[in-house]
């Protein structure tokens, strides 16, 4: 049966693409991310995860990684602690005193767990195996919120109703440090990079720092009534804290560095209510958005990213768990819910609105305009680069909107148009390089790179992680295709032999991996998550029978036709149900053929008969055996069109031209490196020669029928 069909298709929709499937169960290699074991309960999509308490209302609070690697949190409503290991089993512990109201939650340096009890004014202190012991705070209702651990050993924790700040020794002996303005409500509390205790004043709008002996210094916000909250230690050795907003003003992300200079990042949705934020292993920063039911992600150069959570249910604490996940409690819904940011980094291959829907998208390379057909926001024709210039667009500032962008294949400049921070040139790359630009380091955001067929080397300029010089592949044979093939949410180093129809894959977590998938000379390299795993899948297109094969992660091998001699592939995720769809473009009509694997069958006029390239074209597809962008231009011919070719242009670079091209040879000798690269499948029709090795004797004006 064919792949991702929940809607049959229409025998007329089937008529106009072709259209036939067989299918065999296979399994493949697939990295496991440290809370695989949840996604048996309740996965929601694109990496978000939900767990529910057991108790009913119980309205869990604060949440943090134990030293056992366990989650831990506070029940607020139910007086009692959680537990929850990374297998989905939970556990609760009753909190002693009577309403006792546990709020904020940290696990101790001496490898238990303590947490404020806001109801009562105590700490409290938790052994792994569930052992509660209390200890009473000096001020009556002080409202002990947040708790950190600092430098010097000790517990450290705010007082919102008492305007204090409150440290604890693990033996239980207990200091207050009272700020100079009551009424200051101390919320958040996080261990800063210069060793001091830094702090949020939410109903001072400020933000506080003090020492481990005691000294409070006090740096007021730029506007009253922006109510911060949460505050976290960020990888940039500056800090970092949300705004929650209210009274008429939006919530924000602020910095601010170790001398007190404050910088703010809007957040997208205004009234997001922001409440939590951590640090992530990405090197992002990730929040909580407790109006507008979202985790937001925001970089250290102030980019945001919002990521709806699919239940629609509100956030309220967030921290980083074990191998990458962060965990945030969900009060109202009475859950807990992680996130895999591996899987969410990543945006949409061609969602240029940022809605999680790839655009149609073309570009005419005549006249270097972008034609775009936004699933959300309608058209966008768009002029930007230069004729000669190949279309290389990616989600370069990590906004979750793709960006313009070309490669100048003459002189290796990179033009990019950021949705988010604005036009950026780079220089990377020389005469002769290919790009294959992906997120390598896995930052959600695309790096610059070029792969150099003459040396089989990759130039990674990464965002976060920097330059990287690697030799990986074969001179001469392999096709350079990058995709994260091993659901890390990094770009794999990744090369197709056309010769012999295998793939070898560096696999950034799972290693080296071959396979062995494809026809020898036949086939053209098409990968992407079809099966909405995380996980790309190896996957060729045969343009001679219009037919895809797909190597799922979770099906196995699965074969389909769907186009018509002449198309082109341009698979990506038309939807928004996180799966990549089979789709062709038909240049001699400038029609999209789509087979959506959640919307069903979609046929839509996009584009100029003959002189438009499709976006969404795969990156192998486009690049491959052509450093020019010649190939690219001559992929979008319609049948019967004739195009004059350049003098440098080989057939090796001709083999995915539709069928029925007629193209004028260049004066000079044409060409071949070897006749063997040639596709299988090409066929050379003159009045003049029969075998390929006659093709140097050809004549300019000579038709050669592909």
């Amino acid at each position: 049966m064919p792949i991702h069909l929940p809607h049959a298709l229409s025998q007329a929709f089937r008529a106009q693409v072709g259209g036939k499937a067989v299918s065999r169960r296979a399994r493949r290699f697939r990295w496991q991310p440290a809370v695989e074991p949840l996604e048996a309960r309740e996965l929601l999509a694109g990496g978000i995860f939900e767990v529910p308490v057991p108790t009913t209302n119980a309205q869990p609070e604060g949440i943090t990684t134990g030293l056992d690697g366990n989650l831990w949190f506070t029940e607020f409503q139910a007086n009692k602690i959680g537990r929850l290991s990374l297998s989905g089993a939970m556990q609760e512990f009753p909190v002693p005193t009577p309403n006792a109201e546990p709020e904020g939650i940290v696990a101790g340096p001496d490898g238990n767990l303590w947490f404020t009890e806001f109801g009562v004014s105590k700490i409290g202190r938790i052994t792994p195996s569930g052992t509660v012991s209390e200890f009473a705070i000096p001020s009556a209702n002080s409202g002990p919120g947040a708790i950190v651990v600092g430098l010097d050993g000790n517990l450290w924790f705010t007082e919102s109703n008492a305007s204090k700040i409150g440290r604890i020794t693990t033996t239980g002996s207990i200091t207050e440090f009272p700020l100079a303005q009551s009424g200051s409500a101390p919320s958040g509390m996080s261990a800063g990079p210069d060793g001091n205790l830094w702090f949020t004043e939410f109903g001072a709008s400020r933000i506080g720092r003090i020492t481990t002996s005691g000294t409070i210094t006090e740096f007021p916000l730029p506007k009253a009534g922006s109510q911060p909250d949460g505050i976290i230690s960020g990888p940039d050795g500056n800090v970092w804290f949300v705004e929650a907003g209210g009274f008429g003003l939006p919530s924000k992300i602020g910095q601010i560095t170790m001398n007190g200079a404050i910088t703010e990042f809007p957040i997208p949705s205004n009234n997001s209510f922001a409440l939590d934020i951590t640090a992530g292993s990405d090197g992002n920063l990730w929040f909580t958005e407790n109006n507008t039911h979202a985790i937001g992600r925001i970089t250290t150069n102030g980019v945001v990213r919002e990521f709806p959570i699919p239940s629609g249910n509100a956030p309220g604490s967030i921290t980083l768990g074990p191998g990458g996940t962060l965990w945030f409690t969900e009060v109202d819904a009475n859950k807990i819910g992680v996130i895999v940011p591996a899987r969410m980094n990543a945006t949409t291959a061609g969602d240029f609105d940022g809605d999680g829907k790839a655009d149609l998208a073309l570009f005419r390379t005549a006249s270097a305009q972008w034609l775009i057909m936004q699933s959300t926001n309608g058209p966008l024709p768009v002029q930007f680069g230069a004729a000669g210039d190949v279309p290389v667009p990616g989600d370069y500032d990590g906004d979750g909107k793709i960006d313009l962008a070309v490669y100048r294949p003459s002189t290796g400049q990179w033009f990019i148009m950021q949705s988010t921070g604005g036009p950026r040139v780079v220089q990377f790359g020389v005469p002769g390089d290919i790009p294959v630009q992906a997120d390598y380091d896995g930052d959600g955001r695309t790096d610059i790179a070029v792969y150099r067929p003459s040396t089989a080397q990759w130039f990674l300029l990464q965002s976060s992680a920097g330059r990287r010089l690697v030799q990986f592949g074969a001179v001469g044979t392999d096709v350079p295709v990058p995709a994260d093939y091993d659901g890390d949410g990094k770009a794999d180093l990744a090369v197709f032999r056309e010769t012999t129809g295998q793939w070898f894959i560096m696999g950034s977590t799972a290693g080296p991996i071959v396979e062995s998938f494809g026809g020898a000379g036949l086939d053209q390299p098409v990968p992407a998550d079809y099966d909405g795993d995380g996980i790309a899948d190896p996957a060729v297109y045969r343009a001679s029978t219009s037919t895809w094969y797909i190597n799922e992660a979770t099906l196995g091998p699965v074969a389909t036709q769907f186009g018509a001699p002449g198309d082109i592939p341009v698979p990506a995720d038309y939807d928004g149900d996180g799966k990549t769809d089979l789709a062709v473009y038909r240049p001699s009509t400038g029609t999209w053929f789509i087979l959506q694997s959640t919307a069903g069958p979609r046929v839509q006029s996009f584009g100029g008969p003959g002189i438009d390239v499709p976006i969404n074209v795969p990156l192998a597809f486009r690049n491959n055996g052509d450093n020019s962008g010649s190939r690219q231009a001559l992929a979008s011919l319609k049948a019967n069109t004739v195009a004059q070719a350049s003098s440098d242009l080989s057939l090796r670079t001709w083999d995915d031209v539709p069928p029925g091209t007629l193209i004028p040879l260049p004066q000079g000798p044409l060409s071949v490196s070897p006749p063997s690269s040639l596709n299988r499948s090409t066929r050379v029709q003159s009045d003049l020669i029969a075998p390929l090795s006659a093709l140097d004797s050809l004549s300019t004006g000579t038709r050669v029928v592909i």
